[in-house]
């Protein structure tokens, strides 16, 4: 009876969903509130072996001074809140070019983090393949911790200065 027990558990787990390996990831977990960083996300890798051909990055509010930086090979684009010059930006886009699946990236952005220390910092991320979209937006909650999420947006905890 226990057997059949053990084996019930191990046949339930089996069909949960697995957690995603985290494909984009900041180079930084923390930086300074108030301070101008640059932050590099990585593309691990693509989408079921399918390269990525379009990263986009939602800039959280109190983020200003928005500046990507350009990668050989990709086409790079802010759209901001409105079509005023001085609007935030509220998407940073990169496109045109191809990452394999296999090889790591790194899309850089200049910014001006918001002087709020403690607060973490989420950046969700659509990664575009060939074949297929991830969206890396989940945030944890005080229900979801982070290690439960299946697609987590990056992070950026803001210490103090």
């Amino acid at each position: 009876m226990r057997r059949a027990g053990v084996a019930l558990v191990a046949a339930a787990l089996a069909v949960l969903p697995a957690r995603a390996d985290a494909f984009i990831t900041l180079k930084a977990k923390q930086a300074p509130a108030g301070a101008e960083q640059t932050l590099t996300f990585v593309v691990e890798h693509g989408c079921a072996g399918s390269p990525t051909v379009r990263l986009r990055v939602g800039m959280p509010p109190g983020v200003s001074a928005v500046k990507p930086k350009d990668v050989p090979g990709w086409k790079v684009a802010a759209s901001r809140a409105s079509a005023a010059a001085d609007a935030p930006v509220v998407e940073v886009v990169w496109l045109g070019g191809r990452l394999d699946a296999v090889t790591p990236g790194e899309f850089s952005i200049v910014l001006r983090l918001p002087d709020a220390p403690g607060k973490t910092l989420y950046f969700p991320v659509t990664q575009e393949c060939e074949k297929g979209v991830v969206r890396w937006a989940e945030m944890p909650s005080v229900t979801t911790k982070r290690e439960a999420l299946r697609f987590p947006a990056p992070g950026l905890t803001l210490s103090k200065n």
